[in-house]
């Protein structure tokens, strides 16, 4: 099964290095740090919910419009999509 990421990976890069930084950061100004890091987190949050969001809505697009007449075939592929997708925000 190939997960395909949901951020780019100079997204997830650039998200990462404000976590590094705010962890660093965090005996010289623990405030400051603890700010940082919620910014980051709420980033994070907010990139990979467009991206969940923009997801659903392409899965949506091989099989909603077709009505009855959506191929069976492209309603497995969009049942397994949608299936990968939650079973991976489950496991968080």
């Amino acid at each position: 099964m190939v997960h395909v990421a949901l951020l780019a990976q100079t997204d997830r890069d650039r998200l990462t290095l404000h976590l590094q930084h705010a962890l660093g950061a965090f005996v010289q100004s623990p405030q400051q740090a603890v700010q940082e890091a919620d910014i980051t987190l709420a980033e994070a949050t907010t990139r990979v919910t467009a991206a969940l969001v923009e997801r659903r809505r392409a899965i949506g697009a091989t099989h909603r419009g077709h009505g009855v007449e959506a191929e069976t075939e492209d309603l497995r592929l969009a049942l397994r999509e949608y299936r990968e997708i939650t079973l991976r925000l489950l496991r968080m």
